[in-house]
């Protein structure tokens, strides 16, 4: 399923403009379109669906997550022009993107005329692991394309937090068991702490609430 969203409406998701449609102003004043995409759980190319397949076999420039689909899968596909960065966020010692500098990124390859890249982008991959709107930051990089009024889609995948238990053979919604909700927390904070069940009000890592969980 591939949800499209327009960059010039209030409303997140509408059809886009056919980008092979010259007559359309949008593509006219943006050729590029940027494809935010989750690679679900199995990094490997047997776990994708076609639509995406097709995708990254036209990209001209693919941005990958160090959790999501490795270089090497994706170079199988990608034509031979076709840029391939990671910019993914790690725990070690190695430096991370900033979420700022990715955003500034995706800008520039839609719009940009500088000589850095060998070909303009048009068709821009943006895969990320698991489902891009959990945890995934994908709120940010969509609001650059639609305050740039730059043509964006967005492909949602399975999230490690609901196929893992299912995977084990545990259901995370259960009438009989009268397990009728589930919540999903993360590890850090939006500043990157490493308390994610922070101080909710002023996001500080203060673990002041108290979480009843049943298990």
């Amino acid at each position: 399923v591939t949800i499209i969203g327009p960059p010039d409406e209030d409303n997140l998701v509408k059809p886009l403009p056919d980008p092979t449609n010259q007559n359309t102003s949008q593509q006219q004043h943006h050729p590029s379109i940027v494809h935010i995409i989750g690679t679900g759980l199995t990094p490997n190319l047997l776990s994708l669906p076609l639509s995406t397949l097709h995708l990254l076999s036209q990209a001209d420039a693919v941005l990958y997550d160090s959790l999501g689909l490795a270089y090497e899968e994706i170079c199988k596909v990608v034509p031979k022009h076709c840029e391939v960065i990671c910019v993914g966020k790690r725990g070690d010692s190695q430096k991370s993107w900033k979420q700022s500098e990715i955003d500034d990124l995706i800008l520039q390859m839609t719009t940009s005329t500088s000589t850095t890249y060998t070909i303009k982008p048009k068709t821009i991959l943006r895969l990320k692991g698991g489902d891009p709107f959990l945890f995934g930051r994908a709120r940010t990089e969509i609001e650059t394309l639609r305050s740039n009024q730059i043509p964006y889609s967005y492909t949602p995948a399975i999230s490690s937090c609901i196929a893992g238990p299912h995977l084990g053979g545990i259901p995370l919604t259960d009438p009989s068991l009268n397990c009728q909700s589930f919540g999903v927390w993360t590890g850090t904070n939006a500043f990157g702490g490493s308390r994610g069940l922070g101080n909710t009000i002023n996001n500080t890592s203060n673990n002041s609430e108290h979480w009843d969980v049943d298990t």
